[in-house]
């Protein structure tokens, strides 16, 4: 049998979270309100998928809004849509 091109072993799985621990140290983020916090931790996220370019996509637990970790560690946050709205 063979894996699936897309699905996500546990070693890629704990190298995302600390890849993503680690582009989240000393980032400030916008949160619920207007107000901004800078102790986002990546325990805070479900990993939900990682695309053919290597992005990954987490989902925050309680704002279940969308954050993408870029090859080279760079996060982006998407906003203007469900789930994309820029807060956690």
């Amino acid at each position: 049998m063979t894996a699936h091109p897309f699905r996500i072993t546990d070693i890629e799985r704990r190298d995302g979270f600390n890849r993503l621990a680690d582009s989240l140290r000393g980032q400030t983020f916008r949160a619920h309100g207007g107000r901004y916090r800078r102790d986002v931790k990546a325990s805070e996220f479900m990993l939900m998928h990682r695309e053919a370019g290597g992005r990954i996509h987490f989902k925050h637990c309680d704002s279940r809004n969308y954050l993408y970790l870029e090859p080279d560690g760079a996060i982006v946050v998407p906003v203007g849509a469900p789930f994309m709205r820029g807060e956690f």
